[in-house]
């Protein structure tokens, strides 16, 4: 009666010998439930799927949302004396476990995207250099955006190290001309600009515009 885990004890033909109050609430079954089949009393189909599984290969689980709560469902067979004699059904609150997976599925695929441009602008660029693609006379330029492409790809390392400081960090400001952003992010796509056949026309202000902001996320 105490358990926070909803507990069912079913016999071999689905009906409920023994239901507590967790799984109650979460089943919004009644108190007169003992004696039915699970099955008519919850109706859901992917229950019905695991009870078929675990009857057949021994155990079964999944995921399902019930009051905007989500839950895991463990379905295990008894047995005894080489025949099924009923099964077991658990389940778990995961729903805060749930939010932290989805977060470091969204931190990953969020530090992919933002490591993959600083990285892939500085292994084009010096590939243009050593390969010749890019004229001496032009490597001095491209030698600064390489560097400054890999001080702003240390920068994201160092921001990403920590992802509850990521989560909860505010904003870090500072004056930067938004101009110059602007030109050095088109410089930086002149490659993929190139190499696809785009015309890109930018209407960027010869003087600056200065701004406060966060001048990597800008980028």
């Amino acid at each position: 009666g105490s358990m926070n885990e909803g507990l069912v004890l079913l016999d071999e033909a689905g009906v409920i010998l023994s239901i507590n109050p967790a799984a109650r609430r979460l089943l919004d079954a009644a108190e007169n439930c003992v004696g039915q089949d699970l099955l008519t009393v919850d109706r859901d189909v992917a229950l019905s799927d695991a009870l078929r599984q675990a009857a057949e290969q021994g155990h079964s689980e999944f995921r399902g949302q019930r009051n905007g709560r989500e839950y895991q469902f463990d379905v295990t067979r008894i047995q005894s004396e080489g025949r099924m004699a009923g099964t077991v059904l658990l389940v778990f609150d995961v729903t805060e476990r749930a939010f932290a997976e989805r977060n470091r599925r969204e931190f990953t695929a969020n530090v992919s995207h933002e490591l993959k441009t600083p990285m892939t602008t500085i292994a084009g660029y010096t590939d243009g250099i050593l390969d010749g693609t890019i004229p001496p006379e032009k490597e001095r330029q491209y030698l600064q955006i390489i560097s400054d492409e890999s001080r702003r790809l240390s920068r994201l390392v160092r921001r990403m190290l920590d992802i509850s400081q990521i989560q909860n960090q505010e904003m870090k400001k500072e004056e930067f001309d938004l101009c110059e952003s602007a030109r050095i992010a088109l410089l930086s796509m002149e490659q993929k600009i190139m190499s696809r056949g785009l015309d890109v026309d930018a209407e960027i202000p010869e003087d600056s515009v200065m701004v406060q902001g966060d001048r990597d996320l800008i980028t």
